[in-house]
């Protein structure tokens, strides 16, 4: 799990220090790269010209995590860049990449390896960055138009995903996509759109091919009574059961 460091040199919370103790040793090595890196970046006055004080390592990581994939362990920072720089053990620099610094390692598409989630700050809630594991190169690598499927879900052990995502009226529209992740890129295959503000009210589901939508079913509103959490039940619920009438 991802854990918020703030300026650790000024804390006086006895648990950080310690925590930073503990791990002083094994992750000296990593520490001392990553400032030689920090330190092509000097910091600049008012007037623009160089400053003085040399960057350090604790204002300007944000978050750290860590994780072990294949027996390889994998240092994670956010930083105020804003950055998200992963280390291996050898202090190799994996990925060093402009996305916004909130992070965490987790395994996205259930093959066992964790991924890169990377959490945007959006007016649009739950926009994300990922970016897979790939084992052959032992690098992370960034799917493309992931950002297109907000709050996405996996459905287990299918290798499909649905989003969820405002679309006006006070969350009143709202649509769900159905994916899926190929060599790196998204392919979206199904919509659910719903309307529960006004005119004509109700839901409708769509396949999507070659871009074009064709629909395949149409619900009440009412039915959404049905599930204690509402539309986010039925979406779940619909894409569990029928995800593979979309595959085909």
């Amino acid at each position: 799990m991802w854990r918020y460091i703030g300026n650790i040199r000024n804390s006086t919370n006895p648990n950080v220090s310690n925590h930073f103790a503990g791990q002083r040793r094994p992750m000296n090595r990593l520490i001392i790269i990553f400032l030689l890196g920090l330190l092509n970046c000097s910091p600049k006055d008012k007037r623009g010209n160089p400053g003085t004080d040399q960057p350090t390592i604790d204002s300007t990581i944000l978050i750290t995590d860590s994780t072990t994939i294949l027996g390889e362990r994998y240092f994670g920072y956010g930083t105020k860049g804003p950055k998200v720089i992963v280390l291996n053990s050898k202090g190799d620099t994996v990925l060093q990449s402009d996305l916004y610094f909130e992070f965490e390692f987790h395994d996205f598409n259930g093959d066992s390896l964790d991924d890169i989630v990377v959490h945007r700050l959006s007016n649009v809630p739950a926009i994300q960055d990922l970016l897979l594991f790939d084992k052959s190169e032992k690098s992370f690598v960034l799917v493309n138009g992931f950002e297109k499927f907000p709050d996405p879900k996996p459905i287990h052990g299918t290798g499909y995903f649905y989003s969820y995502h405002r679309s006006g009226c006070a969350d009143n529209f709202w649509d769900s996509d159905l994916f899926y992740i190929d060599m790196f890129e998204t392919h979206l295959l199904g919509n659910i759109s719903g309307n529960e503000c006004e005119g004509e009210k109700g839901i409708v589901i769509s396949r999507v091919v070659d871009g074009k939508e064709q629909i395949v079913d149409k619900f009440s509103v009412d039915v959404l009574e049905k599930y204690d959490d509402h539309k986010w039940g039925f979406i779940a619920d619909y894409w569990t059961k029928n995800y593979s009438k979309f595959t085909k």
